[in-house]
């Protein structure tokens, strides 16, 4: 996967954030996002959620076992 560079104009704006002692979403540095981690009932799935950002993964290896 290719990763965009960053635009000068987003740049600006996260050296600016940092300056002032927030991250480029505005957060504080010692502000952090709620993050939580549900094993599933299958072996090898589990649920992550860090802030409103949700990600659910089975490792199909995992149940082979």
């Amino acid at each position: 996967m290719r990763v965009q560079p960053v635009t000068n104009c987003e740049k600006a704006v996260i050296l600016e954030a940092l300056k002032i002692g927030k991250r480029f979403d505005f957060r504080s540095l010692e502000e952090f996002r709620d993050v939580k981690l549900v094993v599933g009932a299958e072996v090898g799935t589990a649920i992550c959620t860090i802030g409103n950002t949700k990600f659910s993964n089975g490792c199909s290896k995992c149940r082979n076992r």
